[in-house]
């Protein structure tokens, strides 16, 4: 019996040292986390100009991960769709680059076998309806223009374009397809034993590639 209570006595206060320490640090990050909470309230109310407070806990967090290594980021919500794409080499889309001069969208590049081209669209061709809304003078940005050509495959998106070709207008239906995105720029043998690849980035498809 006096050795059971022993251990049981020992075990006690291990668990016991561990809770506290445990507890403990729970308070101090609440208490951190509350301390920011307060200094962003406080900005939101007392500040002179109106301020964007989920900005604001972006910028924070971006701050905290400052002095650690270049890899460690904080990736916001926003962003997250944007990013797996780019690790995962591909999206679905229309398969084009624009753009966009003096408030006209205008077709820079179309994916070789991609649905843009399918669908008859060429680079210099001007986007001027991108379903029912007008695109072209009307001051829309690149994620506005970015986010209504992509969608899920296998759904059809109409353009209204001006042809590059003849300047007529002309309305195409194109249906949306995974659009690779290439990780490798270049690749050449520099001589009968040595070969030169550039990676401009790691994602799923780079080793096939």
């Amino acid at each position: 019996m006096p050795v059971l209570f022993s251990l049981v006595l020992i075990v006690g206060m291990v668990l016991g040292f561990n809770l506290r320490d445990s507890l403990r640090n729970k308070v101090s990050i609440v208490d951190r986390n509350d301390r920011l909470g307060d200094i962003i309230q406080l900005i939101k109310e007392r500040y002179v100009d109106t301020v964007n407070t989920n900005r604001m806990y972006d910028d924070a967090v971006a701050g905290i991960l400052e002095p650690l290594d270049p890899h460690t980021v904080y990736i916001p919500a926003n962003d997250v769709q944007d990013v797996n794409e780019e690790l995962e080499g591909g999206f679905s889309g229309i398969g084009v680059e624009f753009s966009i001069i003096k408030d006209t969208v205008e077709v820079t590049a179309v994916t070789a076998g991609g649905p843009s081209v399918l669908a008859g669209m060429e680079s210099g061709d001007q986007l001027i309806k991108v379903g029912d809304s007008v695109v072209a003078g009307v001051g829309i940005t690149s994620e506005r223009i970015t986010k209504m050509l992509r969608g899920q495959q296998g759904t059809s998106v109409k353009i209204l374009l001006k042809k590059v070709t003849n300047g007529q207008n002309k309305l195409v239906s194109v249906v949306r397809n995974i659009v690779p995105i290439s990780s490798i720029d270049a690749y050449v043998m520099v001589n009968d034993t040595t070969g030169y690849i550039k990676v401009n980035k790691f994602s799923a498809n780079t080793y096939t590639e």
